[in-house]
């Protein structure tokens, strides 16, 4: 059974029940972070080098990076600050509303 259709038959947020279920081990959350699903939404219409370049940009700022330049994770919080302010200075085409690099 899904989590959503049994919070629903017992009548308790699908938040309030999976803190139960991982409270008691029976739950792996696997779910993508917000962050991780705004950001593929956002650099899906970009040229494949500049969404390449990103995307590693993307994963040290959340997994850290043992290779020179050093980088410790960033909490969702900060890093989601990061991408949230460049995001805008990709240009979009007026007609279209896709973005142009």
């Amino acid at each position: 059974m899904r989590c959503h259709a049994a919070a629903h038959q017992i009548r308790i947020s699908t938040l309030r029940l999976v803190e139960a279920y991982t409270a008691a081990g029976m739950v792996d959350d696997d779910r993508a972070l917000t962050t991780a699903r705004w950001f593929a939404d956002t650099t899906t219409g970009l040229l494949a080098p500049m969404r390449g370049e990103l995307d590693r940009w993307f994963t040290v700022m959340f997994q850290g990076s043992a290779a020179p330049p050093r980088s410790r994770p960033r909490s969702e919080q900060i890093a989601a600050a990061l991408p949230v302010s460049g995001a805008s200075c990709v240009p979009q085409t007026p007609d279209t509303g896709r973005r142009r690099v």
